[in-house]
């Protein structure tokens, strides 16, 4: 049986588990539990009817987690349940876990009604019942102290009517990633290989994207033009989905991750971003996303800006095009967009206007910014779940042309400090995109800070920095301190073309 009542001698190995940091900082009580504290909760618990104490063991008969019911009411038919699996459990053991919880909770326990309290700083706790199925209900504000601040704490449900339907698309999503399972129970007998979807399927770096996460992942594409697929993406890997303007984008998206059991949306077009984050805690699947705060800010050039400067960081003179002039040469270009699109260097107030008008976008649409001379940078930010830095990847850019061309990895100090500087102004989860400039002297300037991934993604993958595990392994620690991922320096992009011609009948 894959689940069995905790009993006396279980108590040595979930003490260990439950004094891992990694366990403990999720918990309400998070100081580091002693034998004897243990051995009399334990006999506390033996007393009392509302709760249940389980381990969970693996198809070898190794114990990998436990699992608890609280305030069991037989008279209500619901009760509260959690979690934690071992800091050696093998990969995928979460799910695994949660299956065959959930099947006893409704089943065996009769549960009408299971809730769970997840504090608003476990990230990743919240992220894993939205994918098993859970809703959330509310939200207690700052229901828990943990002796140094007040935290909200978010209650999620399920009801014994909605189980069968998630526990289906749990298991068919297993078996779409090619693990057998062991007959009616849920052990797996393959390690669990995760799903990801880009956006933006048709974009320079889906190639390499591909080329450098298949060996580890099932790798999908998306995108609103059926015909950007890029040559080497299978016709099976590739989907075709709604403008981010179209009423339906929300909805359709959401429902192709659903059918291809997707683990991990990585959005890569500046329009879906907001959409998307809005949904970010109320879908089953993870997204590669910071915040709605962080993606409104970031995508309005001057209200990023702003921000910035008065968090105290040094950025470019930057002003609304309808609030005043900067000294020419200066650099005007839209308030919101992506590339290089309607960018451009003037030379004086008549070049200015003409490029407004040529451009024909309103004048408030536009601000202009101080020239800055330097070398331009790339930088990947790496942020895990719980908004901890993963990792800084600066890239030189030696050639663009709306995006980067030509461009090489490299261990600057100056530009990894200013950018750890940047998160810890606004420290979020997820990937995004600094763009800076670094002058002769040293100085370190943003000019736009994009907040999703970008064409360059590939580059830092390439380099070592696994950015989709970074972010979705609940495994890794998250300590504040915690060291940067490090990089191979000096590798080199170079894009080119591949022209693909064929015959129609």
């Amino acid at each position: 049986m894959p689940l069995r009542p905790l009993t006396e001698t279980d108590l040595p190995l979930v003490l260990a588990w439950r004094n891992a940091p990694s366990v403990r900082q999720a918990m309400y009580s998070h100081h580091e539990i002693s034998l004897e504290e243990h051995l009399a909760w334990f006999q506390k618990t033996q007393n009392d009817p509302t709760t249940q104490w389980i381990v969970y063991y693996d198809q070898s008969n190794n114990p990998q987690g436990v699992v608890y019911f609280t305030e069991v009411s037989i008279k209500q038919r619901s009760a509260f349940w959690g979690f934690y699996a071992s800091p050696d459990a093998n990969s995928g053991v979460g799910v695994r876990m949660a299956l065959e919880a959930l099947d006893f909770a409704f089943g065996e326990l009769g549960l009408a009604k299971l809730s769970a309290d997840v504090l608003a700083t476990n990230a990743r706790s919240e992220s894993f019942h939205r994918k098993v199925g859970f809703s959330e209900e509310g939200n207690f504000r700052e229901q828990h102290f943990n002796g140094k601040q007040r935290i909200d704490v978010r209650r999620f449900g399920m009801l014994a009517s909605e189980w069968p339907g998630h526990c289906s698309r749990l298991s068919e999503s297993i078996e779409q990633t090619g693990q057998k399972l062991n007959g009616d129970r849920r052990d797996l007998q393959m390690p669990v290989r995760q799903r990801l979807l880009f956006t933006g399927g048709g974009g320079a770096g889906s190639e390499a994207l591909l080329r450098l996460l298949s060996p580890e992942y099932e790798v999908f594409f998306a995108d609103a033009d059926p015909h950007a697929k890029p040559f080497p993406i299978a016709a099976e890997q590739w989907h075709q989905i709604p403008f981010a303007t179209d009423p339906r984008f929300v909805e359709e998206v959401t429902a192709l991750c659903q059918r291809l059991g997707i683990d991990l949306l990585v959005p890569g077009v500046d329009e879906e971003l907001l959409p998307l984050a809005r949904i970010l805690r109320t879908v089953s699947f993870d997204i590669l996303l910071p915040s709605v705060s962080f993606v409104e800010r970031h995508l309005d050039k001057l209200t990023s800006n702003e921000f910035l400067r008065y968090s105290g960081l040094p950025v470019p003179q930057t002003k609304a095009v309808t609030e005043g002039r900067l000294d020419f040469p200066c650099i005007v270009k839209p308030r919101s967009g992506r590339g290089s699109r309607n960018v451009a260097t003037v030379f004086s107030e008549n070049e200015l206007n003409a490029h407004i008008v040529m451009s024909r976008l309103p004048q408030e649409a536009f601000i202009v910014q101080q020239l800055i001379i330097g070398h331009e940078y790339t930088v990947m930010m790496v942020a895990d779940k719980d908004a901890v830095l993963r990792a800084v990847v600066p890239v030189f850019v030696e050639t663009k042309k709306g995006i980067t061309l030509r461009a090489h990895t490299i261990k600057d100090s100056r530009v990894i400090s200013a950018c750890v500087a940047i998160h810890s102004a606004d420290p979020v989860s997820g990937c995004y995109n600094i763009q800076l400039i670094k002058t002769a002297a040293g100085d370190v300037l943003p000019f736009e800070i994009n907040p999703r991934i970008s064409t360059t993604s590939c580059l830092g993958l390439a380099a070592g920095v696994n950015f989709v595990a970074a972010f979705l392994e609940s495994e890794m620690p998250s300590e504040s301190n915690i060291a940067l991922l490090d990089f191979h320096e000096h590798v080199h992009l170079s894009r080119s073309w591949h022209n693909e011609i064929t015959f129609s009948k």
